[in-house]
């Protein structure tokens, strides 16, 4: 493949170069293709998506995903929806109960009905309601977006000033259920951080939040099926993606 032709002298042939093709960067290049530009993607791998992989790891015709197989931000996030991907065939299945934490005696299964998760967490279920509440009934809207003015600020402040706190301080504090706290902790350790550090509180609302709104979705036929239509949409629009290019500077 030859290198992009980009020199001051020579009318370039993309008017973007977008490096890395997994989620955020093909949408980053569709969202530039419907605005005209003329948009190129640079993949070092051999196919398009990062970490939106689906693959036969063990029979002929059972796919796994290889790295994220849950998106709880797909229907929650105003960028992506705004891109409709199921016009290019995407569908998501979103399952009854979210979210499960196993423990030695059992697991502690999360309904996606924020008053049945009430119930069903005993005494932590009021608790809970008020941490994830707020999440659950107003979105995400104001914390995915733009930096705007948000559109319910009380909800934004509440939100923040929670956010801010180490999941492991506010799970001892609001908490009194062991299995209530290790399902908080299992949520919020998708910020792949320590528990006691600042804001790792945040996963735990917008995930747990979520699980509550818009459930927990899987892509129907993998992970992949999401690069899929995102390469697809973008193709669509001019754009291409070229696959076995590392950039080094």
């Amino acid at each position: 493949m030859p290198p992009l032709p980009w020199s001051p002298s020579a009318r370039p042939e993309a008017d973007a170069v977008v490096v890395g093709s997994g989620p955020n960067g093909l949408v980053a290049a569709v969202r530039l293709a419907e605005a005209g530009m003329r948009v190129v993607v640079l993949e070092a791998a051999d196919r398009a998506g990062g970490g939106l992989r689906t693959e036969e790891l063990t029979l002929p015709g059972f796919r796994h995903d290889v790295c994220s197989t849950v998106h709880a931000l797909a229907p929650a996030s105003p960028a992506f929806r705004a891109l409709g991907l199921e016009r290019e065939g995407l569908r998501f299945a979103v399952p009854d109960a979210p979210v499960a934490h196993p423990l030695d005696d059992g697991a502690v299964v999360l309904p996606r009905d924020l008053l049945e998760a009430e119930r069903v967490l005993g005494r932590d279920g009021p608790a809970w309601r008020r941490l994830v509440g707020g999440v659950a009934e107003h979105g995400v809207d104001d914390v995915l977006s733009p930096l705007n003015l948000p559109r319910d600020p009380l909800a934004f402040i509440g939100f923040g000033a929670r956010a801010l706190w180490p999941a492991q301080a506010v799970a001892r504090a609001a908490l009194r259920e062991p299995r209530t706290r290790a399902l908080l902790a299992g949520i919020a350790g998708h910020a792949v951080l320590p528990l006691r550090s600042p804001a790792t509180m945040a996963y735990a609302l917008v995930l747990g939040g979520l699980a509550h709104r818009t459930g927990w979705p899987v892509a129907v036929g993998g992970s992949q099926s999401i690069a899929d239509a995102l390469v697809a949409r973008l193709e669509s629009l001019g754009g291409e993606v070229r696959t076995g290019l590392r950039v080094d500077r």
